[in-house]
């Protein structure tokens, strides 16, 4: 995915030149097929020779900060074990890890992994906002939650899922793990979880997977009305919807699958705007093959997550130079307002820029406003400006 990230600061440089004005990227490549253990015994030597080396040459202050304040990240495309264990890395050289393994559970642990922060090329936090939804517009109070036991994926696609219910009242989720290879597995969660509720939310990275269990839902008469199921798109095997009409097209659906379906609905993800992005294509493409000795071919699956890890690391460039931005660009009048307003609620008030230099009108304010008394407090760590930022930031 090392093409992805080289072409998302490409862009980054262009549409935020203030983040990046001075900044430079080492990369570490190393070809071939590695196992999750493998790949992280790999970056972390390579880190540690890196920043060994670095750290040598590197001049510190009395108060132990580096002289030249420079800001390291390491973009971490592997797996979770990987990501644990860079966390683990970036605690103790205070190094800030982007690992795109989603809201993997393990690394929203802050006092462990005080300098991760998880991303994931396929939104799964917007799935469980999507069945949240869905769940409350129909008025139900409970759901059936069926996670394949299909990977990681599944594991964190349903734990954000439970995660994001602890915050919602009225709703009652059970969770359960399904094999779908076993017809007697299948029918035997079918009928004691309808115990529980008539709507079933199914999780899998393989489309496939679902069509032994829909078909279970004919054979054991759940297909009758009273029952509904709502599928996940987590994997990048084909949407469901695109599965099914093959296998009409082919002639090859089942009647039980046929019968089960009108009590179907199948999430998808909008499909990716081949044109819209043709440019970054022809460049992650052109990139693989010169820096990293690779070819992608054009109808690749790796190519479409190389697509979502583009978006989502331009998606938080964006986030930092909308913070830069909003502080940088708050007159004294609109400083001095919500000085005089947040005194109201508390004469404690928390910092937060990513340029140091954007304190110094903030604390200025605090002296014209007669707020250098002694009674209240300014901790150096982040400020709340109170400020909401649109969603077309991130469209």
């Amino acid at each position: 995915m090392g093409s992805a990230y080289d072409v998302a600061f490409l862009d980054a440089r262009r549409l935020y030149p203030e983040v990046f004005r001075s900044f430079s990227i080492t990369r570490h490549f190393v070809p071939g097929t590695f196992t999750c253990a493998d790949a992280t015994g790999e970056t972390t030597v390579a880190l540690s020779e890196l920043f060994s080396s670095r750290n040598a040459g590197l001049q510190r202050n009395s108060s132990g900060f580096d002289v030249d304040e420079e800001f390291r990240i390491v973009l971490s495309p592997g797996c979770s074990f990987e990501a644990v264990t860079l966390g683990d890395f970036g605690r103790e050289e205070d190094l800030t890890v982007l690992a795109s393994v989603a809201s993997f559970g393990l690394l929203n642990d802050k006092q462990r992994f005080p300098t991760v922060l998880p991303f994931a090329s396929t939104s799964y936090n917007n799935l469980a906002v999507a069945i949240i939804g869905i769940i409350h517009r129909h008025g139900w109070t409970s759901f059936n939650l069926a996670c394949e036991k299909s990977g990681l994926a599944v594991e964190v696609a349903c734990g954000i899922l439970r995660q994001a219910l602890t915050t919602v009242q009225g709703i009652n989720a059970i969770s359960y793990v399904l094999d779908t290879f076993s017809s007697e597995t299948i029918e035997n969660f079918l009928i004691t979880s309808l115990a529980h509720s008539t709507v079933t939310v199914l999780a899998s990275v393989n489309p496939q997977s679902y069509i032994p269990v829909l078909e279970a839902v004919f054979r054991t008469g759940m297909a009758n009305g009273d029952n509904v199921f709502y599928l996940f798109p987590l994997g990048l095997n084909g949407q469901f919807e695109d599965i099914i009409l093959n296998s009409v097209s082919a002639n090859e659906i089942s009647e039980s699958l046929l019968h089960s379906l009108p009590f179907v609905f199948s999430l998808a993800f909008e499909p990716i705007n081949w044109t819209a992005i043709s440019v970054e294509v022809d460049q992650m493409t052109e990139q693989s093959r010169s820096v990293y000795n690779m070819t992608v071919p054009t109808a690749s699956h790796v190519l479409e997550v190389a697509c979502g890890i583009l978006r989502q690391a331009l998606t938080t460039v964006q986030g930092i130079n909308a913070i830069s931005y909003v502080l940088d660009t708050f007159s004294s009048e609109t400083i001095e307002n919500f000085l005089i307003t947040s005194l109201a609620h508390s004469t404690v008030t928390v910092l937060a820029s990513v340029k140091p230099q954007s304190y110094i009108p903030v604390l200025e304010a605090v002296f014209r406003t007669g707020m250098a008394n002694g009674d209240n407090v300014s901790p150096f760590k982040f400020v709340n400006l109170d400020c909401q930022f649109n969603e077309e930031h991130f469209s």
